[in-house]
């Protein structure tokens, strides 16, 4: 249990790490609301679209079906792979930032390595200027540069040859970390072996469909820095993500491998929440609109693993070629 708790809040934390800070993406905002929603929106691109490719792995396993109401449950993580190119972005047609340099912006994204990101140079609606920094990427070491997601699942037959599959993490608030989440996701799945006729091999096809919504929510103390401050601030993070697959299995008596071949996609959105106030040093206080940032990505998909059985406890791998490419693993505790 303390494993999988660990690997939620890696996942977690890549959305709130940089919160945490003086220099964090809260003070991006002090840019107003079209450049704001430009270099946020690039910043925390690879993470919310790598989360919509490690949530909707790992759904199956194998193409045979349980018998009716045989079950299994899996617990496991999924890691989508962020590519090279993600770790930094570009923005341009800025129009009160780096003036001096046509409104453009380059600078590292929230997975990158490099710690801290490039100044802004702001011209306020006054004529007032002053220094942005933006944030660098995370500070946590993942491997392979991937954005993990919990898995645990539970898989129950049906009539038919057909299984519903049920994902769920119930709403916990995480105490001295002012952080909350839930994961809820349906999928079913259909054999169709017997539409083929008679096979001489131990293959099974099947063909499944799922669905995952997935929310987070971080509330930070109140800030108080030379360029904002913060009352009642938080960051909230809402996925949905949808899958449709073919799945091939040859199934022997300890060892089955299995191809998927499908399609996944998804959308999500992140905004700040509570007031934000910039005050320049003079009577004046002025309150800043906060972006909502949408992201929506989905490709083709090809996925090779190995499940070794081991009677009521398997363990499976697999490897996931897609946009962002994805590595599952786990365990299965199963009743047929």
């Amino acid at each position: 249990m303390m494993a999988k708790l660990k690997l939620t809040l890696l996942f977690l934390l890549i959305f709130t790490q940089t919160l945490r800070s003086q220099d964090g993406a809260q003070d991006v905002l002090v840019t107003g609301l079209d450049d704001a929603t430009k270099l946020l929106q690039g910043y925390y691109r690879p993470a919310m679209e790598g989360s919509i490719y490690s949530i909707n792995n790992g759904w199956a396993h194998t193409a045979e079906t349980h018998k009716p109401f045989g079950f299994d449950f899996t617990l496991g993580v999924s890691g989508a792979i962020v590519p090279v190119k993600r770790q930094f972005f570009k923005v341009t047609g800025l129009t009160k930032v780096n003036q001096n340099e046509g409104g453009v912006y380059e600078g590292p994204t929230v997975v990158s390595s490099q710690p801290h990101g490039n100044f802004l140079k702001v011209i306020s609606s006054d004529g007032f200027s002053l220094s942005v920094r933006m944030p660098g990427g995370t500070e946590m070491k993942l491997p392979f540069n991937a954005t993990p997601a919990p898995l645990a699942q539970l898989t129950l037959g049906l009539p038919y040859k057909t299984e519903i599959l049920f994902r769920y993490l119930p709403k916990i608030n995480i105490v001295g970390e002012s952080l909350s989440y839930n994961l809820i996701g349906f999928g079913l799945k259909k054999e169709i072996t017997d539409w083929f006729g008679e096979f001489n091999l131990p293959l099974h096809i099947s063909l499944l469909t799922s669905i995952t919504s997935f929310n987070v929510n971080y509330r930070f103390a109140n800030l108080n820095s030379e360029i904002l401050s913060t009352e009642n601030g938080a960051a909230d993070f809402n996925l949905n993500s949808y899958n449709f697959q073919s799945i091939f299995s040859l199934n022997y008596s300890k060892v089955n491998f299995y191809g998927i071949v499908g399609y996944g996609s998804g959308n999500s959105n992140f905004h700040f929440e509570g007031r934000f106030i910039y005050d320049k040093g003079g009577p004046d206080e002025q309150d800043y609109d906060t972006p909502i940032l949408n992201f929506k990505s989905g490709s083709m998909k090809a996925t090779l693993g190995t499940r070794f059985d081991f009677n009521f406890v398997k363990i499976f791998a697999d490897f996931t070629l897609q946009k962002y490419n994805t590595i599952s693993t786990g365990i299965i505790f199963s009743v047929n």
